[in-house]
């Protein structure tokens, strides 16, 4: 999720990004979906990490809004440099025999606005009237760890738990998950990642330049309804 955000870009960029039509777009699938991306600098993130395990979050109604705030057959995106890196990452768990598991990457601008909606709290969501999440940019990204056969690692907290238990570096007495949360910060951090003091899920590519927001109907995504009628700004 993530207060960094794209700090650079104007309010009335902002507003035109996030302008969504209210006539019902052409719907596209995750093929077509993909191959928009790639125009956009954007790319499917198992071509650099194929082994990768995806669980869109909010591409169900299984996350923090209690609602699905992106279509289910939702590509994980990503912004391409990001990508590369991620794949560094990638190998660095590998050697312990890990894989990684993503909650989050690309994130339609308006899909942000309704998870504002759902956490208007500015130290685990970005303000939309202030800022863009970079993961609208998809130079952001949330994952976990999980072993060979798909399974979660021991962690702090689940995803979008909002406490100060979820910060990245690990307080508590179980050695297990300070192994765990150590092993995924460091290799996340030697790929080239920042990471988010209050999520130890939640990392962002620093050097992903410029970072320009990508309004879904740029990709042909279709929203779900009570997504595309959140207005362009927040209130």
């Amino acid at each position: 999720m993530a207060p960094k955000s794209i700090a650079t870009l104007p309010l009335l960029l902002v507003g035109a990004l996030l302008f969504v039509r209210c006539q019902s777009p052409a719907r596209s699938g995750p093929g077509s979906i993909v191959v928009a991306a790639a125009r956009h600098g954007l790319i499917d993130i198992r071509t650099v990490v194929p082994d990768v395990v995806v669980d869109l979050r909010y591409a169900t109604a299984g996350n923090v809004a209690r609602r699905a705030l992106y279509p289910a057959d939702m590509p994980c995106l990503i912004e391409r440099r990001t990508g590369n890196q991620l794949a560094q990452a990638a190998r660095e768990v590998a050697s312990h025999g890990y894989r990684l598991k993503i909650w989050d990457a690309y994130r339609p601008p308006q899909s942000h606005l309704a998870l504002w909606r759902a956490v208007p709290n500015g130290n685990y969501v970005s303000a939309p009237s202030k800022t863009l999440s970079m993961h609208c940019a998809g130079a952001a990204v949330d994952l976990t760890l999980v072993d060979a056969n798909g399974r979660e690692l021991k962690m702090p907290t689940g995803f979008d738990h909002f406490s100060p238990a979820a910060a990245a570096e690990y307080q508590g007495g179980d050695p297990e998950v300070a192994r765990n949360v150590a092993v995924l910060q460091q290799a996340m951090r030697r790929a080239g990642f920042s990471t988010m003091k209050t999520e130890w899920w939640h990392f962002w590519n620093p050097s992903a330049t410029p970072h320009v927001a990508v309004p879904a109907d740029a990709l042909g995504i279709v929203l779900p309804p009570h997504v595309r009628s959140i207005p362009p700004r927040s209130r």
